[in-house]
This record gives structure tokens, sequence and C-alpha cells, in this order.
């Protein structure tokens, strides 16, 4: 049985909350009219979906999850965008796409899975000169974790950077930054630690004759733990950059 598969399917779903940033990260943005987006690691499409309710540009959706894109396929069709949102299965690793083809960039919280840096050199690579690229990402205060978050850490969240490491990196790829945004800790517990809570006391219940079933779940509910326990380690970040000419 693939106990992530049952963890994570259909689980991510942006809070109101959440997509308030995404929203006001694009009204931040110049007026674009009918410009080409790449919404890079779109996952089930929540971003995706605001920015077709936001602009008039034809959105490229891009993720390696062919699930996940199924659903923002149906998800699109539902509000009627479909014509406007192109699911395209794929990696942020090497992008199947020509140098400067996007007028804009979004992505959220993609970026770590791949490597901040080596993503931030390939985005670079397809956005057009003077184009805008969006990123929400994870961040971390400072890098001198406390130990047992450090270990958890190291195997789970490797591309995690703290937010001066982020900016560095930026800077060293010819991106100005236009404005970088913290987000709050409350975040992290309505958009992920909460419905993952939610989850796994739902599948302990489900499974509660399968040892094994329960003990990946019990794992998985460490993090939370953690996150109850160092609340204050776990930030994002909104950067809005534009490519320099």
């Amino acid at each position: 049985m693939d106990w992530m598969t049952e963890i994570y399917a259909n689980f991510y779903r942006a809070s109101q909350e959440r997509l308030d940033y995404t929203r006001k990260a694009f009204a931040a943005l110049p007026p674009m009219e009918r410009a080409l987006i790449l919404d890079a690691g779109c996952g089930e499409g929540d971003p995706t979906l605001e920015l077709a309710r936001l602009s008039n540009g034809k959105i490229i959706a891009l993720d390696c999850n062919r699930a996940a894109l199924e659903t923002l396929a149906r998800r699109s069709k539902e509000l009627g965008v479909e014509n406007r949102i192109q699911p395209v299965a794929g990696s942020m690793s090497l992008l199947g796409f020509g140098d400067q083809c996007f007028d804009l960039i979004w992505t959220e919280g993609a970026m770590r899975l791949v490597g901040f840096e080596s993503a931030l050199d390939e985005l670079h690579r397809v956005l057009k000169s003077g184009g805008y690229l969006v990123v929400h990402e994870a961040t971390c205060p400072r890098m001198e974790l406390p130990q047992e978050l450090h270990a958890s850490w190291r195997e789970k969240y490797t591309g995690v950077k703290s937010l001066e490491e982020m900016l560095e990196d930026i800077r060293q790829r010819q991106f100005v930054i236009l404005s970088c945004e913290s987000l709050p800790e409350s975040v992290w517990w309505i958009d992920y630690f909460q419905p993952l809570e939610q989850r796994l006391r739902t599948l302990m219940e489900k499974y509660a004759d399968n040892p094994a079933a329960l003990a990946y779940f019990e794992r998985e509910a460490q993090d939370i733990d953690l996150f109850k326990k160092y609340p204050e380690w776990y930030g994002s970040a909104f950067f809005i950059l534009r490519k320099c000419e």
C-alpha cells in the first residue's frame, strides 16, 4: 500500500488566507495584456485558477504529478477557464521550453523540491528580459536549527534556506527584487499541518487494525509535533522579481 498517496491524494487546497497573498502579489505587478504565464509546480492548481481569474493571459500549468494535473484540468473546466489553462507534465529542473518565452512565471512551494538555486537558473532562462517572476517558498529565520528539528529537516526538507540565503541567490542571478514579504507562521498551520492532522486522524481510524499503516502515519505525525513545538522556525515568503533587461 502506498501510504503517502493515502495521506496526500486530494490533500492540497490553499486557504483563503494564503490565496489573499497570491492576489496581493498579482496586484503589485504592472498590467499585462494576454501574457504568457508559466505556473511552475502547479499541483492541483489553486494559484493557477486564481491567475486565470485575475488575468486574461494563457497559463501553462506545469507539474510532474499527472494525477494533480488531471484534477486541475477538471477544476478548470468546472470554472469555465479550460481554454486558458494548459496542463503540462514536466519538471522544473529541466523545462522543455525555449529561452525567454514567458512574460510571467509563478511558482508556489515547489522550488525547494528541485533545489532553489537550480530552479532559479532554469526559470531565469525561460523568462523574457524584463519579465516577472513571483515566488512563494518556505524559509526559516536562520539556519542554526534546534537539533531535533535539524535532524527531521535534513531528511525531509533539504531544500529549505534562510531568507538571507535566498535573497543572495536571487541577487546573483540578475533579478531585481521588487518586494519580499514574509507570511505569518499561521499559514503553515492553516494550509498544511492542520489538514494533515485531520487526515492522519481519519486514516488511523480507517486502518486501526493495520500495524504497518499505523506506524507509518505516526511517523508522519511527528512533523506536526515538531511544528507545535517550534512554530517560530516555520516561515515562508513571497518574492516579486524582475529579470534584468
